[in-house]
């Protein structure tokens, strides 16, 4: 439900959402390609991973593999040391 509802909010204030949902059986490699795509798509302006993820995937890494411009939560180290400032 709440990640539908982020959905609904991101169409109802005129943003273009893309929910990439992945299995569990999903490995740390398969989710960063995910990402790496996501980052490399000139179209997507933003990423947020929705945690928690399934217990035998690094968040942390997963985190810091989204470019920090892309960085919807402020998860990565540079946008977290902006924060600080």
């Amino acid at each position: 439900v709440y990640v539908g509802k982020k959905g609904e909010v991101a169409a109802r204030l005129g943003f273009v959402h893309r929910q990439v949902t992945l299995g569990e059986r999903t490995t740390q490699d398969e989710l960063h390609a995910v990402i790496a795509a996501l980052n490399a798509d000139e179209a997507i302006d933003g990423v947020l991973i929705q945690l928690p993820l399934f217990g035998h995937l690094d968040a942390n890494l997963a985190t810091q593999a989204v470019l920090a411009e892309k960085d919807v939560d402020g998860f990565t180290e540079t946008n977290t040391g902006r924060h600080a400032l």
